[in-house]
């Protein structure tokens, strides 16, 4: 997801995409990590793209970037994937927001704030901290936030949000 006019990552959701769309993305990252084998690569690396144009019929795929890594969006889908695995996942949102100013703290700090928010197992619904460091330098907020809908998850993005900038 993309915020604001100068296009600004600010998180992620699972891609609705037609099946003949899957189908070519899952070709092309074949043949991108096939290249990447011979080249002599072996492991994880999460592969960003996206699509351009007016509709599905006459749009265009762009590989923007490959990371030899696991990243603020990789990390949460492959706990969405494995947890869920027997199971169609909930709505979620990878969520990362600036913060408006820098102020160090502990990121206990950023828990308790969120204690009733937190997603506990067995619970349709929650948020979860995907990494402490954004918080506790005051940089960013990067959390999932999982709901029976994505307009759901949007509205515990932004009440976790506000609780965590607001106490900041």
């Amino acid at each position: 997801q993309l915020r604001g006019n100068a296009g600004r990552f600010s998180g992620a959701i699972p891609a609705n995409l037609p099946p003949s769309w899957d189908s070519k993305i899952a070709q092309q990252a074949l043949v991108l990590g096939s290249v990447f084998q011979k080249l002599g690569f072996y492991g994880r690396c999460s592969f960003d793209s996206v699509i351009t144009g007016k509709n599905f019929e006459t749009a265009s795929l762009h590989w923007i970037e490959c990371n030899g890594r696991w990243g603020g969006v990789s990390v949460p889908m492959t706990f969405m994937n494995r947890f869920f695995e027997h199971a169609q996942p909930p709505a979620y949102i990878i969520a990362h927001h600036p913060m408006p100013h820098s102020v160090n703290r502990q990121f206990s700090k950023g828990l308790d704030l969120l204690k009733d928010l937190s997603w506990q197992p067995g619970s349709d619904e929650g948020v979860i901290f995907i990494s402490p460091s954004g918080f506790e330098t005051g940089r960013t907020l990067t959390f999932l936030s999982i709901a029976a809908t994505l307009e759901d998850a949007r509205k515990l993005i932004d009440a976790a949000s506000r609780l965590l900038i607001e106490n900041s």
